[in-house]
C-alpha cells in the first residue's frame, strides 16, 4: 500500500487492477423465508423463533390497499380517502350538538349517570396527577 502511495506521489506509472464481484447467473432466488434452527425437532416445537412470517408480499399487499380504495393505484390521478381527510363536516359536528342538547332536555338517565360519573372522577383525579414515573 506504501509502495503505491509512494509511486503515485513521485508519478510514476501505476497499474490500476479492477476488482469486479462475481456474479453466478445459476444463483436460484428463494420465495420463501429461511428458517435457521439447529434441527428439524427443534423447529417443529419451536417454530421460527419470531412471532409470525411474512404472508404478502409487499406488491400483493399495495394491492389490498388499492383493491380498498385506501391507497391510488399505479399511474392514477386520484388520491387515497384516507389522505384526503378532513375531518368531521359541518352536519356531523351539528348532529353531535344537537344530539347532547336532546339528551340534555329529556334528562335521559344514562346521560346523567355518565355525567356524574365524570365528575366524581374529575373530583377524585387533579388535572395533572397521571403517571409522574421519571419526573422526577
Amino acid at each position: 500500500m506504501l509502495d503505491h502511495r509512494g509511486k503515485l506521489a513521485r508519478g510514476e506509472k501505476v497499474e490500476e487492477r479492477v476488482i469486479t464481484p462475481h456474479h453466478d447467473d445459476n444463483v436460484r432466488r428463494v420465495d420463501k423465508p429461511i428458517t435457521i434452527v439447529k434441527n428439524d425437532i427443534q423447529k417443529r416445537v419451536f417454530g421460527a423463533g419470531y412471532p409470525s412470517l411474512p404472508t404478502l408480499t409487499i406488491e400483493e399487499f399495495y394491492q389490498e390497499l388499492v383493491d380498498e380504495g385506501k391507497m391510488p393505484g399505479p399511474g392514477s390521478s386520484k388520491k387515497a380517502e384516507s389522505l384526503n381527510y378532513q375531518g368531521p363536516t359541518e352536519e356531523q359536528l351539528l348532529g353531535d350538538i344537537l344530539k347532547k342538547e336532546r339528551e340534555i332536555e329529556t334528562d335521559d338517565p344514562e346521560a346523567l349517570e355518565n355525567a356524574r360519573a365524570y365528575d366524581d372522577w374529575k373530583d377524585e383525579h387533579r388535572r395533572g396527577w397521571g403517571n409522574r414515573i421519571g419526573k422526577g
